[in-house]
């Protein structure tokens, strides 16, 4: 919708300007308009000290992290586990972020790849990351654009490239964060 101009008339009390009535109801349609526009989606959740693994069935094939993921800032999203889910009315872009990542692997040399997944479809490029044995925790970050419409669903997904090997994924925030 345009901006809506007002028609107070040409001079003070003319009587050609609209009726205080409509008047109103312009202002009122134009600051609905600008707060459709200032109210901009985003949303994060994040996880911590988590010791849930991630099987790993297949190498090389994508699982969703396991674990339990806590909510901090939604607005226009609802959050359920590892899971962020648009609730707007308009198609936005996104930038999806993740980082950072802590992870370790029940495995000796493992190399790690993580992607994001839209719909439990994963998109995007992958990040890999060769955790090492013992005690090595493998950091890294992710991101990618995403175009999102009223319920698309945003997950992390993780596989082990070498092995089968479990995966767990100790730390993380995740957040998408309105570009367009």
């Amino acid at each position: 919708m345009a901006r809506i101009p007002l028609n107070y008339g040409t001079t003070p009390g003319d009587g050609t300007g609209d009726k205080l009535y409509y008047i109103f109801k312009d202002v009122n349609d134009n600051f609905i308009e600008l707060y459709d526009i200032v109210s901009i989606p985003y949303a994060g959740y994040g996880m911590a000290g988590n010791t849930t693994a991630t099987n790993i069935a297949v190498a090389g094939t994508y699982y969703k992290v396991l674990g339990t993921t806590t909510a901090n800032t939604l607005d226009g999203f609802t959050h359920s586990n590892n899971r962020l889910t648009y609730t707007g009315t308009d198609t936005h872009y996104f930038k999806i972020l993740a980082s950072p990542i802590s992870m370790i692997s029940a495995g000796t040399n493992v190399i790690v790849s993580l992607k994001f997944a839209k719909n439990g479809t994963v998109i995007g490029y992958p990040v890999t990351r060769k955790i090492n044995t013992g005690s090595d925790v493998g950091a890294c970050s992710i991101s990618f654009d995403v175009s999102l419409v009223t319920n698309d669903y945003i997950e992390l997904f993780i596989t082990n490239e070498t092995s089968t090997a479990t995966v767990t994924v100790e730390d993380l925030y995740l957040s998408l964060i309105h570009i367009a």
